[in-house]
């Protein structure tokens, strides 16, 4: 089914929200099926098995950064809820409750066809490109070594992977 709709995702529950019309006032939750994508904006948002910290299998939102012809990166965006502190004295100032956004990122090696967590630092980088071929590792390595890349960054990983896909 295609279609525009009014729609959000909400990463405090996970879930995609959409509204059938504007006039209405009900909310309703996409389906969670894994052949079922949505595009907020110029993103991707796909719901899919995955992998997280502890090599649990689990389910989720993800949505999906960059694409090569190897590998897909995906990024997940989740909501915790921080509880505030009043002010124990008259010199502290009190802090309001709020919700913190959270990233991480996974990525699908089209070889196992598994999604996993991807923890940035330049040698997980490296290994997560790594193929046969020697000379593509060597121009990989030194593309990494001469662009002063933040692995925290994920568009510096994006950027990677394009660079990666064009050699």
């Amino acid at each position: 089914l295609e279609g525009k709709n009014l729609m959000r995702y909400d990463g405090y529950n996970d879930e995609v929200q959409i509204k059938i019309s504007p006039s209405d006032t009900t909310i309703v939750m996409l389906t969670q099926n894994k052949d079922i994508y949505c595009v907020l904006g110029r993103e991707k948002i796909v719901y899919r098995e995955y992998f997280n910290k502890e090599e649990e299998a689990v389910y989720g939102h993800l949505f999906q950064l960059a694409e090569s012809d190897d590998l897909t990166l995906f990024e997940r965006r989740i909501k915790k809820f921080k509880e505030g502190k009043a002010a124990t004295t008259s010199l502290e100032v009190p802090v309001a409750s709020r919700f913190v956004l959270q990233t991480e990122l996974y990525y699908l090696d089209k070889e196992d066809d598994k999604i996993r967590f991807f923890k940035p630092s330049k040698k997980n980088l490296v290994a997560m490109f790594e193929t046969d071929d020697k000379t593509k590792n060597d121009k990989l390595k030194k593309f990494i070594s001469s662009s002063r890349l933040n692995y925290k960054d994920t568009k510096d990983i994006v950027q990677v992977l394009y660079y990666y896909n064009n050699l």
